[in-house]
């Protein structure tokens, strides 16, 4: 857009006051620009919400590992008092089938086992079982119930943000399909209209699509946390397009990866087949999905396969 409102002001300059580009229904300079302004700024509401998903997703993750945390040291205190009943009946219902990556609603689902046996443990009182049963810094039965209760929270929190984001997605969609593409075209036309083929003016149009030519292969992603340097390692194979310009890493900050929510990490020479990053991945447990595109010299590009990195606890905690 805002070549084509630099296109229109040299235009205008040239006709002179009395002789502007006016589209229909008085739609000339002042109004592209207002509608490129309105563009904008719904990118810097996009940008927003974006962050208001990272900053989410960040909360549901911390709150998951706490969870998870207080599930394991639960399960190892009570193997501890096995030889009583009351806790051997715990260690049999504990759920052993929760890792990282488990979903919100089956940690929920687990969480709720552990609360109902911890209950049964705090009705029981008896000699060298203490009373009530508390994790390490003293958490009680009522404070696991509390941070589980927020993770629930959190995990709806995710859901709406991811919705925003995509509803921000789809209405800067329409806009482009309903308000700008059928501006500039007819800004083209017109100009096109007016002055010969091999006119300046013509030839200077800026383009609404890419030029022609193929859309690159799509490249195999491959890589993982490097434990050694502490950042993600992504390695792909070479996409052999002729008019290949770059390799463009973006990434989602969840387990799946969504086209309306992925944010450009970096970007590399077609020669360069690897990249290294933190990014989404600053905590322990810390999730992130990335794809690497191919991009022509002419625009156009493909996505790899999806890659789920996950940031690796300090120490392994058993369940």
């Amino acid at each position: 857009m805002t070549k084509c409102i630099g296109s229109m002001a040299t235009i205008d300059d040239a006709r002179g006051a009395t002789k502007h580009i006016v589209l229909q229904d008085n739609y000339a300079l002042p109004e592209l620009t207002a509608t490129r302004d309105t563009f904008e700024a719904m990118g810097a509401e996009h940008a927003a919400l974006l962050s208001a998903l990272r900053q989410a997703n960040g909360t549901r993750n911390l709150l998951r590992n706490e969870v998870i945390g207080m599930m394991s040291e639960f399960s190892l205190r009570a193997r501890g008092f096995k030889q009583h009943p009351v806790f051997a009946e715990a260690c049999e219902a504990l759920r052993t089938d929760i890792v990282p990556t488990s979903s919100i609603n089956k940690i929920v689902e687990a969480a709720a086992v552990t609360m109902q046996e911890w209950q049964k443990i705090d009705t029981v009182v008896a000699t060298a079982i203490p009373h009530p049963f508390l994790l390490s810094n003293g958490v009680s039965l009522e404070q696991f119930t509390t941070k589980v209760t927020a993770l629930q929270v959190s995990g709806v929190a995710v859901i709406m943000a991811q919705g925003a984001v995509r509803n921000s997605a789809a209405s800067r969609r329409q806009f482009i399909k309903e308000t700008i593409r059928p501006r500039l075209t007819e800004y083209r036309q017109l100009v096109k209209a007016l002055y010969p083929r091999n006119h300046i003016f013509v030839v200077t149009l800026p383009r609404l699509n890419p030029p022609p030519g193929s859309t690159p292969d799509a490249v195999t992603l491959r890589g993982g946390w490097d434990v050694t340097g502490q950042m993600a390692a992504l390695i792909w194979t070479a996409c052999k397009h002729p008019d290949l310009e770059a390799y463009e890493i973006r990434v989602c900050l969840d387990t799946v990866y969504h086209a309306d929510e992925d944010e450009v990490v970096g970007r590399v020479s077609k020669d360069t087949l690897h990249y290294t990053t933190t990014y989404g991945l600053a905590d322990h447990e810390d999730r992130a999905v990335f794809r690497v595109y191919a991009i022509t010299k002419t625009g156009r590009e493909r996505g790899s396969n999806n890659l789920m990195v996950i940031r690796p606890m300090a120490l392994p905690v058993a369940v």
